[in-house]
């Protein structure tokens, strides 16, 4: 979906073609000549000065469409990829444009392929996202076989995977908050990732997204800062700066029940030979006898907001 400076709206479907709404006309298919195709228009790229909407499609390559008039042609330059992932475009006019087989750069300008050393993932991989960053111009791709960031200032490159944090290596959909952070949708649960550290925070189902498995390209960032992924359950809705303002502290544990040899212990106050020197849920001391090898204790947190995400260690 995108929407011009006027406000209308155009919307790609599979297989359904490309629909534009109009204020006061509603809803109209728009139709490409011969033998171009807009039924399967899978992403958008919106260069507002110009009035330019590029379309990736599975098929047909790159298609531009002006906005004014709602024509349409194909993106003609030797050498590219007919089956489009993503499209980013650039504060200095680049196209970026994530294949099924690699990604690809096009100058708006020159109107041809420019050719950077982005790393082996990122020009043979699948891409299904890419974003630049607005705060350092690092241009962010998200693969088939991980994360990748592209400095063209510097030329430099970095590989990101499971091993590094990622909750799984295949990038759905990426976003830059406000404080320039990035959150990554995957297969395998939602990240943050904070460039400067290389950190990732990672989150769940069980934490309130609407599954692991988000969808490809399924990003959208509000006017507020408010983002939205897209999944195979629905839509997971979040504000990055208020994500961590319900942390709290963990209640201490709470130990609940001990057996030896499988059968309970239990505390009484009139007897001498006590194992525990107070009731299970107050024990300070746990005395065992040589032969008493076998034993079983039961404990909890008292953790009910989210229990899955609770970590026990213990030492003996």
């Amino acid at each position: 979906m995108s929407e011009d400076e006027e406000g209308v709206i155009r919307l790609s479907t599979y297989m359904g073609g490309l629909v534009r709404w109009r204020a006061g006309e509603g809803f109209r298919k728009i139709a490409a000549p011969e033998p171009m195709s807009l039924e399967k228009v899978m992403n958008f790229a919106y260069d507002e000065p110009n009035h330019r909407l590029y379309m990736g499609t599975y098929g047909e390559g790159v298609l531009v469409l002006d906005t004014r008039t709602d024509a349409i042609r194909p993106l003609s330059s030797s050498g590219m990829q007919r089956w489009i992932g993503s499209l980013c475009l650039d504060r200095q006019g680049l196209l970026w444009i994530g294949s099924f087989y690699g990604m690809q750069c096009y100058d708006t300008k020159s109107r041809a392929l420019m050719q950077y050393n982005m790393g082996e993932i990122a020009v043979s991989s699948r891409i299904y996202s890419c974003c630049e960053s607005a705060k350092t111009g690092v241009l962010w791709i998200g693969s088939g076989e991980g994360l990748v960031s592209f400095d063209r200032k510097s030329g430099s490159t970095r590989h990101y995977t499971e091993d590094d944090g990622l909750p799984g290596n295949v990038i759905n959909a990426i976003a830059e908050a406000a404080d320039g952070t990035l959150w990554i949708s995957t297969c395998n649960g939602l990240s943050r990732l904070n460039p400067d550290s290389g950190q990732f925070k990672n989150y769940y189902a069980e934490d309130g997204l609407q599954s692991n498995e988000f969808r490809y390209g399924a990003v959208a960032t509000a006017a507020d800062g408010r983002l939205y992924f897209g999944g195979i359950n629905g839509l997971t809705a979040l504000y990055p700066h208020i994500v961590e303002q319900g942390q709290h502290a963990v209640p201490p544990i709470t130990f609940s029940r001990l057996k030896v040899f499988n059968r309970e212990v239990t505390y009484d106050p009139a007897s001498d030979e006590n194992i525990l020197d107070k009731h299970i849920s107050q024990a300070t001391r746990v005395t065992l006898a040589k032969e008493q090898n076998v034993f079983d204790i039961e404990f909890s947190v008292l953790e009910y907001t989210n229990p899955h995400k609770v970590v026990y260690a213990y030492r003996m």
